[in-house]
């Protein structure tokens, strides 16, 4: 049976990503699934430490040389017990940005990894492999904090994965033209797209509004401290509805716990500690 494939990324670092991402799948374990941990933060691999494992002396990047081991054979062990771990790639040679070919070697190979569930821990930011990650996943999950620059940065995320996920299709010519806001970061989102393609009645009208609806990633704000930091994320996704045309499903939230950093400075798995 094919695994379902869960990518979780984040505008930027230091939101919960790694944190998020272990956890999902040990609690994914303790309902009988079989779960493998995959650390694709290109450069800034750290999901091992809130795995609870030392890292791991192989990476990803073994996988993709060729007649390299497959990502099964990278995978170790964790303390949970049908939970695994494949490392992340430290070297800075290969990292900046993986090419096209390596992204879909690896994305070809999470899905024959031997599990129920794949968890994958993406880089910040919007580089192509990252978005290449995120799109291929069954789910594409992204956190966020209560910060002006998280949330911006997270918008902006959303913009890009869209235009990605259109030029994968062949509609990226459709945004030409498109003049955005500073803060926009000079990309347009869905709305503005699928309106200049109505008003030069594009003949890709239809594939275009496909493409939109077929697009909706899930949002979970991480570290809430007030009640306005846990009614955050609607009004967060609520703008993204609005402003770009992007139906972000909203999740939930996670309260602020000094027991994260106690776990994660124990080297324990916050579900576990």
């Amino acid at each position: 049976m094919t695994p379902r494939v869960v990518a979780i990324a984040g505008g930027k670092g230091g939101v919960g990503k790694s944190l998020v991402a272990a956890n999902v799948g040990i609690f994914l374990a303790t309902l009988g699934k079989k779960v493998i941990l995959v650390d694709a933060a290109f450069g800034t691999p750290n999901l091992h430490i809130f795995a609870g494992v030392p890292r791991p002396s192989r990476t990803l990047s073994e996988a993709l040389a060729a007649g390299g081991p497959t990502l099964a054979e990278l995978a170790v062990a964790t303390h949970v017990p049908g939970v695994r771990l494949v490392g992340g790639v430290y070297d800075p040679a290969w990292i900046a940005n993986p090419g096209p070919a390596q992204v879909a070697v690896l994305a070809e190979q999470l899905r024959s990894l031997p599990a129920d569930w794949i968890v994958v821990d993406l880089a910040p930011g919007t580089a192509s492999a990252t978005l290449d990650l995120f799109l291929e996943a069954d789910i594409g999950l992204l956190v966020g904090v209560p910060d002006p620059t998280s949330i911006e940065l997270m918008h902006r995320s959303v913009r890009a994965a869209f235009l990605h996920r259109l030029a994968r299709r062949g509609l990226g010519h459709l945004a030409n033209g498109l003049e955005t806001q500073p803060h926009e970061g000079g990309m347009p989102g869905a709305l503005d797209i699928y309106l200049k393609a109505v008003a030069d009645q594009a003949p890709e009208i239809d594939e275009l509004r496909e493409a939109i609806l077929g697009f909706s990633p899930h949002l979970v704000i991480n570290s809430a401290r007030s009640k306005s930091d846990m009614e955050l994320g609607r009004a967060v996704a609520a703008a993204a509805r609005r402003r770009l045309g992007t139906p972000i499903r909203y999740l939930g939230h996670l309260e602020y716990d000094e027991a994260v950093w106690a776990s994660t400075r124990r080297r324990r798995p916050l579900l576990i500690e």
